[in-house]
């Protein structure tokens, strides 16, 4: 809980966190065809075969991101492609970004003390 403590003593760093936040929460999938023969990583991709990228996955590349496999509230490089890159870049995602920021610091000031329930487990949607 040191990043929800973090958030409420320092709240100008909730817009950074709301860059940040879809990066691993992402629902975002596309299927993508291959356009040439081609080895990745040790894996054969052939011409017209399909490929399933996730973006929450690709947060978590090391290459890109520092600490991946970490929340980092005060990111500074995070170009995670949660709402998509270039000309594929959802149209609001700059709106969707706004929402969440109102959304934390509402949600901190009233409630800055929260957690889940002793016992309680997170369950996740795959839906």
């Amino acid at each position: 809980y040191a990043n929800q403590r973090r958030l409420v003593a320092e709240p100008e760093l909730i817009p950074t966190r709301g860059r940040g936040t879809p990066e691993g929460l992402a629902p975002v999938k596309a299927i993508r065809q291959v356009a040439k023969d081609a080895n990745v990583r040790s894996i054969d991709m052939h011409a017209r075969d399909s490929v399933l990228m996730t973006f929450p996955i690709a947060c978590r590349d090391p290459e890109m991101f520092d600490r991946s496999d970490e929340v980092v509230i005060d990111r500074q490089r995070n170009r995670h492609p949660a709402f998509g890159l270039s000309i594929h870049c959802y149209l609001g995602s700059n709106i969707a970004r706004l929402e969440m920021n109102v959304a934390v610091v509402t949600w901190l000031r009233l409630a800055p003390e929260f957690s889940l329930a002793e016992g309680a487990d997170v369950t996740w949607s795959e839906g």
